[in-house]
């Protein structure tokens, strides 16, 4: 994939779209279902925090949760945006 293709791609995508269209895609992403982080009881831990309170409970992803196994093997070495 040409990374600059894809992003001029977008950037036609959202010239071209109308208001009426872009408010449709966004209640078909999810808009209105999409909670707050407070609603959730997500919090923000800084490293401050964990130096403060040990006990703090931060989320680890384990291994089993996320895989990249099935991402490219490509590496690239300079990718220039236009």
């Amino acid at each position: 994939m040409d990374i600059t293709k894809k992003l001029q791609e977008i950037e036609e995508h959202f010239n071209q779209i109308t208001d009426e269209e872009l408010e449709q895609n966004l209640i078909k992403a999810g808009i209105n279902e999409i909670k707050s982080s407070e609603d959730s009881g997500m919090i923000m831990v800084t490293e401050e925090d964990l130096q403060k309170d040990i006990s703090t409970t931060v989320y680890s992803p384990t291994q089993k949760e996320y895989s990249f196994d099935t991402l490219p093997n490509k590496i690239y070495s300079k990718i220039e945006v236009a």
